[in-house]
């Protein structure tokens, strides 16, 4: 038996800064931590999934679905990494998931100026990725080299190719003097981290050490 998630099975949305809140079929007033409308289809799987498990006797009660769905966190994906100046991180690394990113950053931060440091594995569509960031002609870029240079895109070349656009805000720089650099020049702009999971580490310590 196929089961699936519509998106009409979805109602009376709302949705701030802090949470998202939705009826999903008979759940009413579901509330969500995790940001972006995409995250709205995974509950309804989540949910779904839940309705399947109790069919085979799992005891698992409303209260426990909504706590877990209002109490969840996703590292590395829109997650908030530091306050003043604003950070946020997200490893999207492929066409859809940067599309999801871009509708999630229009919602949420709109109006605000936003810097990009980018970090892109050489086994990814670097070109695609920054085809769609680049489209954002008004905020500012920077390309790293990740945390590997043997693994990662160069940020000469991720410059060099981000150059055909008609941004003009763009720097290259290593992974540590990025954040430097944003944390110094960028205190009331919205920074994300996109790209790699992969240098999430990196970035989260050399916050905190700062």
């Amino acid at each position: 038996v196929l089961h699936t998630v519509q998106k009409n099975s979805f109602n009376n949305y709302t949705y701030n800064l802090n949470y998202q809140k939705f009826d999903y079929k008979k759940y009413k007033d579901i509330i969500i931590n995790l940001k972006g409308k995409k995250q709205l289809l995974n509950t309804g799987i989540v949910i779904e999934c839940i309705e399947l498990l109790r069919k085979k006797n799992f005891a698992i009660s409303d209260e426990s679905l909504r706590t877990g769905l209002k109490t969840v966190i996703h590292k590395g994906r829109l997650e908030k990494i530091n306050n003043k100046p604003l950070m946020i991180f997200d490893g999207a690394h492929n066409k859809p998931a940067i599309e999801n990113l871009i509708e999630s950053i229009n919602m949420y931060y709109n109006n605000r100026n936003k810097v990009y440091v980018v970090s892109i594995l050489k086994t990814k569509d670097y070109k695609i990725i920054l085809e769609l960031l680049l489209k954002d002609i008004n905020s500012t870029f920077i390309f790293t080299s990740g945390n590997d240079e043997k693994i990662y895109i160069s940020k000469d070349e991720l410059y060099n190719e981000a150059m055909k656009y008609e941004n003009t805000n763009l720097y290259a720089n290593d992974l540590d003097n990025a954040i430097d650099f944003v944390e110094e020049k960028f205190k009331n702009s919205v920074i994300f981290f996109v790209g790699s999971f992969y240098v999430y580490r990196n970035v989260i310590q050399k916050i905190r050490n700062d």
